[in-house]
């Protein structure tokens, strides 16, 4: 029976209220229904131009309950809890380490600190689009902890303290001097097993990691031309030599759950492209989501002529979503573009118990959800009464790409950033909305409740659940008052559920 019980694990920057003592950057988890809270983070202040310092990007649990965070910090930061940043140790920036790290904390399910690991490198920067970050992280059948994200130069990737042990850590000539993808995987007890750096001269990132029933692990991202496998060079072929575009491709890397390489895939077309997320389902078939622009290679077979969803019909005229399928030896099985005129973007893809594939994200204006072709089939697909800048969306397809349902959530603005499934096949999704917002998909505002911006101000986070058959079911909105545009924007960054389908939501509030 599913368990409405929410945790939500939140950035604070008291830039307005006053209820706390200090002006400061943190990350915190708060349980709404027993008012347990960690909070997390240092005294670096907010850069009001890049937007917030501190911030939890990622959140999981493993087969113990245990909940690990993983993102950004910016000097000392209290990484147990205790409301201090003086325990040494990855709470310590030193000279390793400059502005942005990554940042990895475990707490038992009952939040009590078990451990926590500082990454990154001396690059000194207050922008998020090239700090050092933890935008992923997971766990495996064993309690693996595996993080992934970019760092930009020579970078501490086993939580040493230091960058100096050579491989991954080092940026070679082949890297150059951007951002690059990295992979660290560590043990339930927090003991470095191995890394990877992938990536070439462009500005490479990893944005989502899974794994597989057999614990494999694959990684989604953007890189240009690129060291896809973690060899060192970028010189092993087509998919790694080839680039589609110099600004970026959605690019997708398999390894085992030692490290060694499995397969990779290139998609994109002669515009930026990149992927958002990345699932697997019972039978260890690989989802993708993201975006691609034009034409695209949707299936990775280095061209973009194979109609269906690789054309950008008159129907997709700017960012599309795209869904591509592979099984877990990176064989083809099916893709789908969704989207319309506007600039549309997929963010989050998860699968069910019945390998149902559900994916999140928003769309602007009138819009695909179903994969057909076209946006005329009305319902969700119209463009709704709000005449949001953009709007939250949920689409349901089968395990062979056919489709099933799909909702729209109406506000001024707002996005499904995060979607996951629990053991009764409901669906919880989280992201942000702004003003009075349709949260159950009945194309209105007239419930109460979560609905109402009443005492809310901006982006508010919205938590939303549906069942397996799109049928609404519970929605929770939080946030405050501070309507002063971003980055004072409150955000549903990430969900996740336990065993028990408690749902931890990682959220930013300002």
């Amino acid at each position: 029976m599913f368990r409405k019980k929410v945790f939500s694990y939140v950035l604070v920057v008291l830039l307005i209220f006053n209820f706390l003592p200090s002006s400061q950057n943190t990350v915190y988890a708060a349980n709404i229904n027993h008012q347990t809270s960690i909070r997390l983070g240092g005294t670096t202040a907010a850069n009001m131009i890049s937007g917030p310092t501190d911030i939890g990007l990622s959140v999981t649990t493993d087969i113990n309950g245990n909940v690990i965070m993983t993102g950004i910090v910016f000097g000392n930061a209290d990484l147990n809890g205790n409301a201090t940043s003086t325990d040494g140790g990855a709470e310590t920036a030193s000279s390793t380490y400059t502005h942005g790290d990554i940042f990895i904390s475990s707490f038992t399910s009952s939040s009590v600190f078990q451990w926590s690991k500082r990454l990154g490198g001396t690059f000194s920067t207050f922008m998020a689009a090239t700090s050092d970050a933890g935008y992923s992280v997971v766990t495996d059948s064993q309690g693996n902890v595996i993080v992934a994200g970019q760092v930009y130069g020579n970078a501490d990737l086993n939580g040493d303290g230091d960058s100096t042990d050579g491989g991954a850590e080092t940026a070679s000539s082949t890297y150059g001097s951007s951002t690059d993808i990295f992979i660290s995987s560590f043990t339930s007890t927090g003991t470095f097993k191995w890394t990877k750096r992938l990536g070439g001269t462009a500005g490479d990132g990893a944005t989502s990691v899974i794994v597989d029933q057999n614990d494999n692990i694959i990684v989604t991202g953007h890189a240009g031309v690129a060291d896809l496998n973690g060899d060192g060079d970028s010189n092993d072929g087509a998919v790694e030599q080839t680039a589609y575009t110099a600004q970026g491709d959605v690019v997708i890397s398999s390894f085992t759950t030692e490290g060694v390489f499995q397969w990779t895939k290139r998609l994109g077309g002669s515009n930026y492209s990149g992927g958002n997320s990345v699932t697997t389902d019972s039978n260890s078939n690989v989802i993708v989501t993201g975006y691609v622009k034009g034409d695209a290679d949707l299936n990775g077979n280095a061209t973009s002529t194979d109609g269906g969803a690789e054309t950008a019909s008159s129907t997709y005229q700017n960012n599309d979503i795209f869904l591509s399928s592979f099984t877990s030896t990176g064989t083809y099985k099916w893709s789908k573009r969704l989207g319309g005129a506007g600039a549309d973007f997929g963010l989050s893809v998860t699968t069910d118990n019945s390998n149902n594939v559900i994916v999140t994200g928003y769309v602007v204006g009138a819009a695909d959800l179903n994969g057909d072709g076209d946006s005329n089939d009305g319902g969700t697909e119209a463009t709704s009464s709000y005449a949001g800048t953009s709007e939250p969306f949920i689409s349901s397809f089968t395990t062979e790409g056919v489709y099933q349902w799909s909702q729209r959530l109406g506000a001024a603005s707002g996005a499904g950033r995060s979607i996951i499934t629990d053991s009764s096949d409901n669906i919880i999704v989280t992201g942000e909305v702004s003003g009075d917002a349709d949260l159950n998909g009945d194309g209105s505002t007239d419930s109460s409740g979560a609905e109402s911006a009443l005492g809310y101000g901006g982006n508010d986070i919205f938590v939303t659940s549906f069942s397996s058959a799109g049928t609404f079911k519970w929605s929770q909105r939080l946030g405050g008052s501070d309507a002063s545009g971003w980055p004072a924007e409150d955000i549903g960054y990430s969900v996740a559920r336990d065993a028990n389908d408690t749902i931890y939501n990682r959220a930013s509030v300002w």
